[in-house]
């Protein structure tokens, strides 16, 4: 399915791609910095294997192209597209898992910061998505550090 002359096509761009299979169902749902480079990585998958990958690519009729302007856009499209219509073949996130996100309770006296997977109205402010969740660990590290209270003293943000 994923032949030379389609990979022509396909642009080096951030976005979405739906593998569409025989009954015209979503199998798989999967996000690229360049759509180009990740489905030429299925074009040389050994379809004579027995590996997900392989299984998967066997099934497919098409695949569909979403173009984002950002990896970040392609992230939360990909994670709506695969509760939409949850693939067979995504195994991560079809269990209404969402990607992390760092939480800042700004209306509370003392604010608190932490992670979150899930976004409530109530006045908090939100960072991310995160797809890794090391990256948001770092983060959430880096900006939970102690300030002297000097520092606070001298912004007058205190």
């Amino acid at each position: 399915m994923i032949t030379r002359q389609f990979l022509q096509t396909t642009p080096h761009a951030p976005g979405v791609y739906l593998m569409i299979g025989k009954r015209s169902e979503v199998l798989y749902v999967g996000k690229a910095k360049d759509l180009h480079k990740r489905l030429s990585s299925y074009a040389r998958v050994d379809e004579s294997s027995h590996s997900k990958t392989a299984v998967m690519v066997r099934q497919l009729t098409k695949v569909d192209l979403l173009i984002t302007n950002t990896e970040k856009e392609a992230l939360i499209l990909e994670s709506s597209l695969i509760k939409k219509h949850r693939p067979k073949y995504n195994v991560i996130l079809r269990d209404d898992k969402n990607y992390p996100l760092i939480k800042v309770t700004v209306q509370e006296q003392w604010p608190r910061v932490f992670m979150t997977r899930r976004k409530t109205q109530d006045g908090a402010r939100y960072f991310g998505p995160y797809s890794s969740s090391s990256a948001m660990w770092s983060t959430l590290k880096f900006i939970s550090c102690p300030f002297p209270a000097q520092a606070l003293q001298d912004t007058g943000a205190y």
